[in-house]
Formats: structure tokens, C-alpha cells, sequence
């Protein structure tokens, strides 16, 4: 992974979003930036954004690869993933991760994911299918989750 290359692109994002009027569309932005220049550093496969209202994380875009999981699709709140994702901002899992319901993340089509929670109180979520056959370590996936979360955030 070069790094230097990663925090490059990562920069050229942050000077395009600053001119977008609302954060749905800032973030709709950013996923489509993530999904051009990133998938080949990420190993990711498509992207969703959840909206959170009356207890549940909605699905209110689709990104890149189609997911089969219609717009309207909602998670409730308490689901163990966004439990975590909400405490850490950020998560990396696949469907024998612990709290992990395997038929409900057959619904999007994917096998590991990667998620981003974002804005003041977290409430959009960007989801992104993750190759299985990845070869970076999880810390590495993470560190980088952890930099466009903090990003996205600034």
C-alpha cells in the first residue's frame, strides 16, 4: 500500500466537497470519489448510504456494484454491527463475525463490509462490500476507514 498515494487522492476529495449544499449530497460526492479512486486500494465492490430515522438506519442511495437490497431497506438501530459502528465509528466485518446476521447481510449481496458512520451524532452510515479475497491485513483496511472517516468528518 503506498500511503503517500492514499492521503494524495484523499486531499483532491476534500477540495471537491467543500462546494456541495448539503451533507447527503457531499457524502453521495465522496462515495463516488471513494468508488473511482479507491475500490483498487480498498478491494471494494459498491457502496450504499443509510439515513437514520425513527430507530433505523434507512437505505437512501446505491453506489457502483448494484445491491440487490432496494432503496427504502432499513436496519434497525440496535442491530450489533450498528451498535458498534455507532461506538467506533467505523467497522470491518464479514458473515462470521460475531453479532453478524448472515440472511440479513444476504440481502445486500455481500460477504465482507466495510462501514463509516458520519456527520454530527452519526446519522448516515456509508456501507461498502469489500472483496473476500482481500490480502491486506484488517489493520490495514482499518487505518484506512479510520482516515476518510476522520476526513469526511472534517
Amino acid at each position: 500500500m503506498n500511503y503517500h498515494e492514499f492521503f494524495r487522492k484523499l486531499e483532491n476529495y476534500l477540495e471537491k466537497i467543500e462546494r456541495q449544499p448539503s451533507l447527503k449530497e457531499t457524502l453521495g460526492v465522496i462515495i463516488q470519489g471513494i468508488l473511482t479512486d479507491f475500490t483498487d486500494d480498498l478491494g471494494l465492490t459498491g457502496a450504499r448510504l443509510y439515513y437514520l430515522e425513527g430507530g433505523r438506519y434507512t437505505l437512501v442511495e446505491k453506489y457502483g456494484a448494484e445491491s440487490p437490497a432496494p432503496i427504502g431497506f432499513a436496519i434497525p438501530e440496535n442491530y450489533p454491527p450498528i451498535r458498534k459502528l455507532r461506538r467506533k465509528g467505523f467497522i470491518y466485518m464479514d458473515l462470521q463475525t460475531l453479532g453478524v446476521d448472515p440472511e440479513l447481510e444476504g440481502q445486500f449481496g455481500v460477504k465482507r463490509f466495510a462501514a463509516l458512520a458520519v456527520g454530527p451524532g452519526s446519522p448516515y452510515v456509508i456501507a461498502f462490500g469489500i472483496l473476500v479475497a482481500r490480502c491486506d491485513t484488517e489493520d490495514e483496511i482499518l487505518f484506512m476507514l479510520s482516515s476518510i472517516r476522520h476526513s469526511i468528518n472534517m
